[in-house]
């Protein structure tokens, strides 16, 4: 479909949960487009399955979100930086969350799931962003994080279902309310 347009792009099936394929799918983009002037780090991984509590949850369903979402940008971001060095410079943006900066309310978690996950990936991804800023503003590349707050994916509809089942409200209301 983007071809169809008349753009260039190119797909890379990557697990971005391996190092290399995160070098290999940085590489790849630069072959294909001659050179890497902006890399978005918006890989991340659901906790939706991860218990409220806790007191339940396995130490690897609390690091799941870290190493899908931080872990990742740090192997594509490390992979990205030599490429940005030799052309002068570059932007790094990293796609975060709120979580980063605030704590869900019992009950208020728009996810089945704990926020802690959520709340530990999206802080460290802001951390690291600040740090890898400060590395790299003498090579004129540019680090960011952006959080943004709710956005609608395939799973919207049934996030607003559940909260307007377990707070007793309309759906249209809950979309209202988000």
């Amino acid at each position: 479909e983007i071809r169809s347009r008349g753009v260039r792009c190119v797909a890379v099936k990557a697990n971005l949960f391996e190092s290399e394929d995160c070098r290999r799918a940085v590489d790849e983009t630069e072959r294909a487009f001659g050179r890497l002037d902006v890399l978005v780090n918006n890989a991340s991984t659901s906790v939706d399955k991860t218990p409220a509590s806790i007191e339940n949850a396995t130490d690897s369903q609390i690091m799941e979100r870290f190493l899908g979402k931080t872990m990742a940008a740090i192997r594509c971001s490390r992979a990205a930086i030599p490429h940005m060095r030799k052309i002068g410079g570059g932007r790094i943006v990293c796609i975060g969350g709120t979580a980063a900066r605030s704590v869900s309310r019992s009950g208020d978690n728009l996810s089945p799931g704990s926020g802690l996950p959520q709340g530990l990936g999206n802080s460290a991804l802001a951390n690291f962003s600040k740090y890898l800023a400060e590395e790299l503003a003498g090579d004129r590349i540019l680090v960011n994080v952006v959080h943004p707050h709710l956005v609608v994916t395939d799973r919207h509809a049934s996030r607003v279902a559940a909260y307007a089942r377990n707070h007793g409200l309309e759906e249209k209301d809950v979309e209202a309310l988000f």
